[in-house]
């Protein structure tokens, strides 16, 4: 765009800024998979959930297991299948989304 601006002759001075905006992408934690192992977010939560002992886990024992887990949403462990430049934000007020 600014190559464009300048083509043109509406550009003048040597300073440049550039704007940009991060979009918000409707994904969710049940959408990337593991980077080592390829395996989905919800098989992951069930293979920690059989490892710490509990054999058949239900949706709140995989969130409560899930919560106190550090390092849920890091880049470098997870990525989205079909989009490997997408990556999990931190929102301002600390949460954070893929």
């Amino acid at each position: 765009m600014l190559e464009r601006l300048e083509e043109s002759g509406l550009l003048s001075g040597k300073t440049l800024g550039i704007d940009s905006t991060t979009l918000e992408g409707n994904a969710a934690m049940r959408s990337i998979v593991r980077r080592d192992t390829g395996e989905g977010y919800q098989l992951f939560l069930e293979g920690l959930a059989e490892a710490s002992g509990i054999e058949t886990p239900t949706r709140a024992d995989l969130a409560k297991l899930d919560r106190k887990r550090p390092r849920k949403g890091s880049n470098e462990d997870w990525e989205h299948p079909h989009d490997p430049d997408a990556r999990i934000t931190k929102m301002k007020d600390g949460r954070t989304r893929p």
